[in-house]
């Protein structure tokens, strides 16, 4: 049901996405096999006829295109009830049609390596004019693979393909079973496995002496003979024979558990695995491993894919599940690589990474999933790890909001192969146009239906999230300001953020509640939530949260009467911040100078361990202008709905925001006149007097003309104005 799908973050693709998905990998995949033009290509993929003037294939050229397509093969590692699988079968077999309508070159691949009675009944399914049997029936089992952990998905999606068999069928009423053939047997082509954890090896066990020491009294032959027996399987073509080698296969296992009864020893990891193993069952395996189940040695052509959304935070994203994660992460990859996928990423991650595993060399993945890993901590770290593992194409984003029920927004982000092409370049597109208007191709130039940004491919780029929005003004201010600024740490300062303490409500009592219990300033500490913030100058306070270390018993007894929950000295190890700015932003941005010395509740905080006073006044009016207001939602995140940013504190943790601003006491007089300010809409405060004041002495320091004095400025309240006021079009 709804609340199923939602507890395990899936969201099923919406039909025009699945397409545009399907159409780009196939396009990709036929570039690479056959060196056929991209435009005639494209024409060829695509349902509509305006472009058929295109479609005039050599016969070398025809050939080349069903033998790629004979060939592929394609996994969805996430595959729900099989959309992308079946998108890819509905495509190859309407561009057999276009390419190969008598299915004379189709015939001729199918029945190579078959044996006589596979090659006469697709005769007879020939004869009788069931092309699109063959064609079906071929792709199915040839090309198309899926993995899912939930039984009931996995049962739609080979239901599916049986449906789509059936239709093709015709009909003999004096024929046994009037003429329809048994269904193909999908045991190896949609499984019900954990596609993120790889089959257990003796490599990956090996710091753990009680689960490999059992590997010297094994039976190396019993997993060869499983091996064998699984490679007959695959190549089986009637019902009988598999059905023996069922058997076979489950006598094997036996014999391989016995094994491990029989030496009184834990099995090893593999060993254990391989006899637990329940190919032909509904039950979900653990583990994944192309070769053993699909016979796939060489990686897959394409992978596509919708991972399901899940955050590292969410329940459904089980602590125990994360760290055999890390462990397998820390055992494939060295020092360096492995950090580069935090503790703290989203499951996705996870796919990602398992997708550049399972691809083949020059293999293209494809996967649409949350937009927020372009913009936050963990997402900027696995970047760096994306672009020494493949090649980034392009992320496409769009105007539009497919997904109703998921409180996100989506890119569709293309790879290709295993290996990383340091040259190339990564696009970053904004679809205008819907889905299922928009043109297909990963090369993409200037054009009206999307906006694009071309970046080379480094180390030092920015978060991917921010070349969707930024222009190449932007970044050369941004040389300007690395150019002519310092990091905050050279002066004694540095960027956190607030306390985030559970149940933050019940800690806060009022300034009433103070009063009455005679709570001194050394007992409290003042606390800024939603109704505190927004000061520009934080000079009193009417929350605050109560150090129980430093209470009587009295004050401690009413406290706990009234649920107060009392701070204690292990529930923080930060001082109070000198400096207090917003994390998530709807219409206000300031940067509060907190002369209260207290404690924010989740803000963006500096703090000061060795700073001047004057040097906090700098970075103070630097946060307060309008270029550190566009800084912040630029490399910000904005998928959470509602126009909201989340501007987090590593987005500022290593820009250059500290300038040494000469004018310190006009800096001084501009705080004191903001000194019981609140601020209001930032596309008003831009206007006010004390903010133009501001920007012009940041704008004087960095010597910028007035033309860029008016990008800021201008760029700014666009931004702002599209975030708040613009939701994305619903399709």
């Amino acid at each position: 049901g709804e609340n199923a799908k939602k507890s395990t973050g899936s969201f099923y693709t919406p039909r025009d996405i699945v397409d545009y998905m399907v159409d780009n990998s196939i396009l990709e995949h036929l570039k690479t096999k056959t060196g056929i033009s991209e435009e005639k290509l494209k024409a060829l993929i695509s349902y509509g006829k305006e472009d058929d003037e295109l479609i005039s294939f050599s016969e070398t050229e025809k050939k080349a295109i069903v033998n790629a397509l004979y060939s592929v093969t394609v996994l969805d590692p996430a595959c729900g009830s099989g959309a992308f699988p079946i998108g890819v079968l509905q495509k190859i077999v309407y561009m057999l049609q276009e390419i190969d309508p008598d299915a004379t070159l189709w015939f001729s691949k199918a029945t190579e390596n078959v044996s006589f009675l596979i090659r006469k009944e697709f005769e007879k399914k020939f004869n009788a004019g069931s092309l699109d049997y063959i064609r079906k029936l071929t792709v199915i089992q040839n090309s198309i693979f899926g993995i899912d952990i939930q039984p009931i998905a996995v049962e739609i999606a080979r239901l599916r393909c049986f449906l789509s068999l059936v239709i093709e069928e015709k009909v003999y009423d004096d024929e046994p079973n009037r003429g329809i053939n048994p269904l193909p047997n999908l045991d190896f082509k949609f499984i019900i496995a954990n596609t993120l954890l790889s089959l257990p090896h003796d490599s990956d066990v090996k710091k753990n002496v009680s689960a490999n020491q059992m590997s010297i009294f094994e039976n190396q032959e019993h997993i060869d003979q499983l091996k064998a027996v699984r490679e007959e399987y695959f190549s089986a073509n009637d019902a009988e024979t598999k059905s023996e080698l069922k058997l076979a296969f489950s006598e094997i296992q036996k014999s391989m558990f016995q094994e491990a009864l029989n030496n009184n020893k834990m099995a090893s990891a593999l060993y254990q695995a391989l006899f637990q193993w329940e190919p032909f069952g509904n039950n979900v395996t653990d583990w994944f491993d192309a070769d053993w189940m699909f016979g796939i040695k060489d990686g897959f052509d394409i992978i596509i894919a919708n991972p399901p959304y899940v955050e590292s935070r969410s329940p459904a994203f089980a602590v125990e599940l994360k760290d055999k994660l890390q462990c397998q992460i820390k055992s494939i990859y060295n020092k360096r690589e492995s950090a580069l996928i935090t503790q703290g990423a989203d499951m996705l991650v996870y796919f990602f990474e398992r997708a550049i595993k399972f691809v083949s060399e020059n293999g293209i993945i494809t996967f649409i999933t949350s937009n927020g890993w372009l913009n936050n901590e963990y997402g900027h770290k696995f970047q760096k790890f994306l672009m020494s593992k493949t090649s980034v194409i392009a992320l496409v984003d769009t105007d539009y909001k497919y997904f109703d029920n998921a409180n996100v927004n989506t890119v569709i982000s293309f790879f290709k192969g295993n290996t990383n092409v340091a040259s190339a370049d990564i696009c970053f597109v904004t679809q205008h146009k819907r889905f299922a208007d928009a043109d297909i191709g990963t090369t993409f130039t200037k054009c009206a239906d999307y906006s694009l940004s071309r970046q080379s491919a480094n180390e030092k780029m920015s978060k991917w999230g921010t070349y969707f929005n930024a222009d190449q003004k932007f970044f050369d201010l941004m040389s300007i300001i690395d150019l002519k600024g310092k990091n905050i740490r050279s002066v004694g300062l540095a960027i956190g953020q607030g306390l985030n303490l559970a149940g933050r409500d019940q800690y806060i009592i009022n300034r009433e509640t103070k009063t009455q219990l005679n709570l001194s300033d050394e007992q409290t500490v003042a606390f800024c939530n939603k109704s505190e913030s927004g000061y520009l100058n934080w000079d009193s306070s009417e929350n605050y949260i109560v150090y129980g270390d430093k209470l009587t018993s009295t004050q401690r007894s009413l406290l706990m009467q009234a649920n107060v929950k009392l701070f204690g000295n292990n529930d923080t190890t930060k001082t109070a911040p000198v400096l207090i700015m917003p994390r998530g932003i709807g219409e206000k941005h300031y940067c509060s100078f907190n002369t209260v010395n207290g404690f924010s509740d989740s803000g963006v905080d500096i703090y000061a361990y060795q700073a001047s006073r004057d040097d906090i006044l700098r970075v103070w009016l630097f946060c307060n202008s309008t270029l550190c207001w566009l800084i912040r939602e630029k490399y910000g995140r904005k998928n959470l709905g509602g126009g909201m940013l989340k501007a987090e504190a590593i987005d500022l943790k290593d820009k250059n925001i500290y300038f040494q601003f000469e004018c310190i006491e006009k800096i001084q007089n501009i705080l004191y006149s903001v000194e019981n300010r609140k601020v209001e809409n930032c596309l008003q405060e831009i206007k006010t007097e004390y903010h133009k004041e501001i920007d012009k002495i940041v704008f004087d320091y960095l010597d910028l003309d007035v033309n860029t004095r008016n990008y800021i400025v201008e760029t700014f309240e666009n931004t702002v104005r599209n975030r708040t006021t613009k939701t994305k079009n619903k399709v």
